[in-house]
């Protein structure tokens, strides 16, 4: 990766969420090979590709995917910009609503009590209706 930039699981799963399934072969093959470089499982790659309009089968997936986790030349970094491309934006933005459906949220905190508005600031508020 550029400038060592190191991505979690979780995140590779987010960039591939940003690109369409259906895309045309060449470059479905490239990202086959980029997922598998970034550590998407085979099943995960299989369950995403399901979703284009060109699946095929669920075996010539697997195939091609084993085939492409062998591939010279493409990295990691090729999923990322393809998705960046798309859309993604990476670590400081969200996900895209099928990346959240894709993920698991595993713990997600409970929101805690409104803050009272600092002193002086409570005529801005309401204004508007908040407390």
């Amino acid at each position: 990766m550029r400038n060592g930039a190191h991505y979690t699981p979780h995140e590779a799963r987010a960039a591939l969420q940003y690109l369409d399934p259906g895309m045309p072969e060449d470059s479905w093959w490239r990202v086959a090979a980029a997922s598998a470089k970034a550590g998407i499982s085979e099943d995960e790659f299989v369950s995403w590709s399901r979703q284009g309009a060109n699946f095929t089968s669920e075996a010539d997936t697997r195939a091609k995917f084993r085939a492409k986790k062998r591939s010279n030349g493409i990295t990691e970094g090729t999923l990322y910009g393809m998705a960046r491309n798309a859309g993604w934006p990476g670590r400081r933005g969200s996900e895209s609503p099928r990346a959240r459906q894709a993920l698991t949220v595993r713990h997600q905190a409970p929101a805690g009590p409104a803050k009272a508005p600092r002193p002086g600031m409570g005529e801005y508020f309401s204004d508007r209706g908040r407390p």
